[in-house]
C-alpha cells in the first residue's frame, strides 16, 4: 500500500518566511537606506561648504591684502625675514649695530661647590642681615627674589634655593665650571631669560653681614642690552632679536651685527595656491550637489540622495550668484571675475586661467586685491549666513535631525517586525512539527492495514 510522501519542512518554513520579508522587511530597509544615504549627502555637503567658507575667508579685507608677500635678507647671517600679506613691496637697507641680550651676574670663583661659604657667619644675626636678593628686570619690569644664607650654606646649597623660587620663565641659576676638571672654578651664574633693558637687567643686593657683602663683592656684571639698528637711515631700539613692528607685516630676526639688504616682492605662487584652494573648494560642492542629484535611468531606485531635499539648492544658490556677480568699478570701466581669468564651464564649475592671473598679479596687484578682496567680504557675508544655515537650530540641521529621528523610527519597525516573522516562523514549524507526526501515525496505519489485507507481504 502507498506512503504518505514526507514534508521538507525547512524548505517550506524557509520559503514562507523569506516571502513575507520581501513583502514586509525589505520596504523598509530600502527606505532606512535612502533616509541615511541623504543624511550623510547632506552631512557631507555641510564639510564641504565649510571648507568653501574657509578659502572664502582668505579673501576678505579684515585678513590684510589678499596678494600674497614673500621676503629675502641678502645676508641671512645678518638677520632673517618673513612677511605678511600686509607687507608692501619695497626695499630695504638694514644695518644691525647692536643685539639684544640678557643681563648676567657671575660669582666669584670657588675650588668647591660643596664647602661652606660663610664659615664664620653669626647664624643668630636678623635674617634682614644674611638676605641675599636677585632682582631681574627694571621699574615696573622688576622682580625681586630674596633668600636668606647661613653658616653651612655651600655654592651648590645657594644655587638649588635661588632655583626654588626664581622662575625659568626669569632666569636660569647654574653653577658653572670656568677651570678644567682637575683644577676646577666654579662660579655660580644668573643669566637673565628675558633680553633687553626693561626684562632682562640683574641687579644684586644683601644684607649687611660682611660675609654676605663679601659674597656679593666678588660678583661680576654683565649688562643687558636692547638691540640697536637702522632701517634706511632711520634708527631703532628694540628689547628683542625679534622684531614685528619696524617694517609693516615684516618680521625681523636678528642674528649678528653687519648689514643686509631686504627685499620685498609679489609672491605669484603662493597667491595663486590661495585662489585654486578657493576654485577647488567651489567645484568640491558642486560635485557632491551634482552627485547627490542624479538619475541612472539604468537602474531601478537609483535617484541620488540629495533629491529627498531642496536644501542644497537653497544653500548654493545664493552664494553662486554672489560670486558671478562680483565686480570692481574703475570711473566707467568694469572688471567682473573673468577678466582675472576665472571661467566657468557646462557643468557649473569654475577654472582658473594661471597664465593670465600671474600676469595681473605681477602688472596689476591693485585690481586683483580689489576684486578678491570684494568677493571675501560679499560672498564671504553670504558663506557665513550658509554657515549659520548649517548650524543646530537651522532648517538644514532641522531636516538633518528629521531624517535621522524617521531612520530611528524604521529601525524600530524593522525590530518589530523581524520579531513578529520570528514568531511566526516557530508557530510555523510548530504546526508543520504536528502535521508531520499525523504523517508518520498515518504511513504507520496503512502499513499495518496493508499487512492484513496482503497477508503475502
Amino acid at each position: 500500500m502507498p506512503q504518505i510522501g514526507s514534508l521538507d519542512i525547512e524548505s517550506l518554513v524557509s520559503r514562507l518566511i523569506n516571502e513575507k520579508l520581501k513583502l514586509k522587511v525589505d520596504p523598509l530597509r530600502k527606505l532606512k537606506q535612502l533616509k541615511e544615504a541623504t543624511s550623510q549627502a547632506l552631512t557631507n555637503l555641510k564639510s564641504e561648504f565649510e571648507k568653501l567658507s574657509t578659502s572664502v575667508d582668505a579673501f576678505k579685507s579684515a585678513n590684510g591684502n589678499v596678494i600674497e608677500k614673500k621676503a629675502t635678507s641678502s645676508n641671512q647671517n645678518i638677520l632673517t625675514v618673513s612677511t605678511s600679506t600686509m607687507a608692501q613691496v619695497g626695499s630695504y637697507s638694514i644695518q644691525v649695530t647692536q643685539l639684544a641680550s640678557g643681563g648676567q651676574a657671575t660669582s666669584g670663583g670657588y675650588t668647591s661647590k660643596e664647602s661652606a661659604l660663610f664659615p664664620t657667619l653669626d647664624d643668630n644675626l636678623p635674617a634682614s642681615s644674611r638676605t641675599l636678593s636677585i632682582t631681574i628686570g627694571t621699574g615696573s619690569n622688576a622682580s625681586t627674589y630674596s633668600i636668606i644664607l647661613d653658616s653651612s650654606d655651600t655654592l651648590e646649597s645657594v644655587r638649588n634655593k635661588l632655583a626654588n623660587i626664581i622662575p625659568s620663565s626669569k632666569a636660569a641659576i647654574q653653577i658653572i665650571n670656568t677651570g678644567t676638571e682637575s683644577n676646577p672654578n666654579y662660579r655660580l651664574s644668573i643669566l637673565a631669560t628675558n633680553t633687553g633693558v626693561d626684562l632682562g637687567t640683574v641687579q644684586i643686593s644683601g644684607g649687611s653681614a660682611p660675609e654676605i657683602q663679601s659674597f656679593i663683592s666678588n660678583f661680576s656684571i654683565q649688562s643687558a642690552q636692547n638691540a640697536v639698528f637702522i632701517i634706511n637711515g632711520n634708527q631703532f631700539e628694540r628689547s628683542s632679536n625679534s622684531i614685528s613692528d619696524a617694517i609693516q607685516g615684516v618680521s625681523i630676526n636678528l642674528i649678528s651685527t653687519g648689514s643686509s639688504i631686504v627685499n620685498i616682492s609679489n609672491d605669484v605662487s603662493k597667491t595663486i595656491e590661495k585662489i585654486r584652494n578657493f576654485i577647488s573648494a567651489y567645484n568640491s560642492v558642486v560635485d557632491k550637489i551634482s552627485e547627490g542629484n542624479q538619475i541612472n535611468v539604468n537602474k531601478e531606485n537609483s535617484a541620488g540622495p540629495l533629491r529627498e531635499t531642496r536644501a542644497d539648492e537653497l544653500a548654493f544658490t545664493s552664494i553662486r550668484m554672489k560670486i558671478f556677480d562680483t565686480t570692481i568699478t574703475e570711473g566707467s570701466n568694469s572688471f567682473n571675475l573673468s577678466y582675472f581669468g576665472i571661467s566657468t564651464s557646462r557643468d557649473g564649475k569654475l577654472g582658473l586661467d594661471e597664465p593670465r592671473i600671474s600676469y595681473l598679479i605681477n602688472n596689476e596687484p591693485e585690481r586683483v586685491d580689489a576684486i578678491f578682496k570684494k568677493l571675501g567680504d560679499e560672498a564671504g557675508n553670504i558663506v557665513t549666513g550658509i554657515k549659520q544655515f548649517f548650524n543646530s537650530s537651522s532648517p538644514f540641521a532641522s531636516s538633518i535631525n528629521n531624517l535621522n529621528e524617521e531612520i530611528r523610527n524604521l529601525d524600530d519597525r524593522i525590530k518589530k517586525e523581524l520579531s513578529n516573522l520570528k514568531e511566526e516562523e516557530n508557530m510555523l514549524r510548530a504546526s508543520f512539527s504536528k502535521i508531520t507526526k499525523i504523517q508518520s501515525n498515518l504511513n504507520r496505519a496503512l502499513s499495518v492495514l496493508s499487512k492484513i489485507t496482503n497477508p503475502l507481504f
